[in-house]
Parts: structure tokens; sequence; C-alpha cells
């Protein structure tokens, strides 16, 4: 999986401050040799545990959001799992919105 990190600058714009990958085995690679402090959330809804095949990670998505919380921190990158009660993985879609506009504004704030 691809990922950027982004930055939000003034008046809202966006600016790529790191690119990398996630590799299939779980680590993290990156095109920078000095990791950038970006806040990650995770979001996982309580009910999404429907197998999704090797288990090196986890077997389901929850632990799968648990491993990649575990190994962004060993990174020293903050990253923060919500799991969400009551939701799958399709649902829920206002209830993850919310949640995260309360993370991104308890950021702003600070």
């Amino acid at each position: 999986m691809n990922y950027d990190i982004v930055r939000l600058q003034e008046r809202g714009r966006l600016i790529v401050e790191e690119r990398g990958e996630t590799r299939d085995d779980g680590h993290i690679t990156s095109d920078r040799s000095d990791p950038v402090q970006v806040p990650v959330q995770i979001l996982v809804g309580g009910e999404d545990r429907k197998p999704v095949g090797d288990e090196f990670c986890g077997s389901c998505r929850v632990e799968r959001m648990e491993y990649l919380t575990d190994n962004l921190q060993k990174h020293q990158i903050a990253a923060e799992l919500e799991i969400i009660p009551g939701i799958g993985h399709s649902d829920g879609e206002r209830v993850r919105t919310d949640r995260f506009l309360g993370w991104l504004g308890k950021l702003m704030q600070k």
C-alpha cells in the first residue's frame, strides 16, 4: 500500500512531506531518511472481524489495524487507533466522519 504523509499549510493547502510504501510483510519504507512527525488516526469498526487471509499481522481488519498502529508507534509515528463499537467495514460513515473531525479539531487547537 502506498501512502503520502501531508501537512496542512496556511489556507488549507496540503503539502506532501513524505512518500513511501507499506509492504506486504507489514514493514514501512520511506523515500526520506529522516522520519516526519505526522499524527495518524486509524478508525475501524468493532464488528469488522471477517477473516481476511494470511494471519501474519492479524486474521481480521481489527487485528490488522492494531498491528499497523503498533508498527507505526514502533517507528515513532504518533498513531491513534479507535475501534468504533457496533459498526462493520462499510457502515457508520457519519460516525467515522464525526470521530475524524473531532480528532482533527483537537490537532488544530494545539
